[in-house]
């Protein structure tokens, strides 16, 4: 799987796909395989120049140069890869410029020191005080129409894990998916104290 390698065609849009390093089990937490997959799809999008960076962070940071957006895949917390001041303030620099940013899975935890600036770029940061996880079967029945959302079907997601009571920014957040969220799901109760205007739902 070719890392690192540059667009051949400045007019394309270059989406760089960064990966975390290993961090679990075979089969659990996959974030490298996770990009690869999403490079071959992004491949087949014309137009469309995707960046496959692996353990973190680029060696060459010069294929984030003129990034349309960047998404990672990888841990998050104390553990996310983009602390270290230079690579937040490379981070920065992109969202000043106004491009996208998307965050998976643990990726949308950062440290309290950062959160408030990655709530401002993202539109919501998982935080410990009232953030919740937990496991349990969705199935999305109707798809709202959205350009993020076009193409995409019906489609259920058994035992997927889901991190929920999230802190949202006050405006420029749009729901896409909702679903409610299980007692089983959250067997300490911890959504209910912070319901939003009585809502049990997770949002994505």
């Amino acid at each position: 799987m070719p890392l690192e390698e540059e667009s051949p065609d400045p007019k394309l849009t270059k989406i760089v796909l960064i990966a975390g390093t290993p961090s679990n089990k075979p089969l659990q937490h996959e974030y490298f395989a996770g990009c690869a997959l999403m490079r071959q799809w992004l491949k087949e999008v014309p137009g469309v120049w995707p960046v496959l960076v692996a353990e973190g962070w680029p060696r060459n940071e010069k294929v984030l140069d003129g990034a349309k957006a960047v998404l990672c895949y990888m841990d998050g917390g104390d553990k996310l890869a983009l602390l270290e001041p230079a690579r937040w303030a490379k981070i920065k620099g992109l969202m000043n410029q106004k491009a996208g940013l998307v965050m998976l899975h643990q990726a949308v935890e950062v440290p309290a020191a950062q959160a408030q600036e990655f709530q401002s770029w993202l539109g919501a940061v998982w935080q410990k005080d009232i953030g919740s996880r937990g496991h349990w079967d969705m199935a999305f029945k109707s798809i709202p129409s959205h350009s993020t959302t076009r193409g995409v079907q019906v489609f259920a997601a058994p035992k997927d894990g889901w991190l929920f009571n999230l802190h949202f920014a006050e405006k420029g957040v749009t729901p896409l998916l909702v679903g409610a969220v299980p007692d089983s799901g959250d067997p300490r109760g911890c959504q209910k104290p912070h319901r939003a205007g009585g809502s049990d739902r997770v949002g994505l």
